[in-house]
């Protein structure tokens, strides 16, 4: 598992706001599952998380980081490429679906 690089271990995100210290990532770029920080959540941003999952190219910006957790639990690894998958897919609409 690969942990996130953007935030202390403290810090959790949830709807692009830190529940533990208030900070306002969508001021950052926040877009839950934007990988390449384009602005839209597509193939694009599949493709860069299966990457870094597969430890082929990390992931070094902080906000793509966070970005790239998409279930939310602190880490990025293959259940964030599994939900990004399902996301882009068309199989889920929302990222609180499983």
């Amino acid at each position: 598992n690969k942990t996130k690089k953007d935030a202390p271990e403290a810090h959790k995100y949830e709807n692009g706001a830190c529940v533990s210290c208030g900070s306002d990532a969508a001021l950052a770029g926040y877009l839950k599952g934007d990988v390449d920080l384009d602005g839209d959540v597509d193939s694009d941003d599949l493709t860069l998380l299966a990457r870094h999952v597969g430890g082929i190219e990390e992931i070094k910006n902080d906000v793509s980081l966070m970005n790239s957790d998409t279930n939310d639990d602190g880490f990025v690894n293959s259940d964030d490429l599994t939900k990004h998958a399902r996301y882009v897919g068309g199989i889920i609409s929302s990222w609180d679906q499983e």
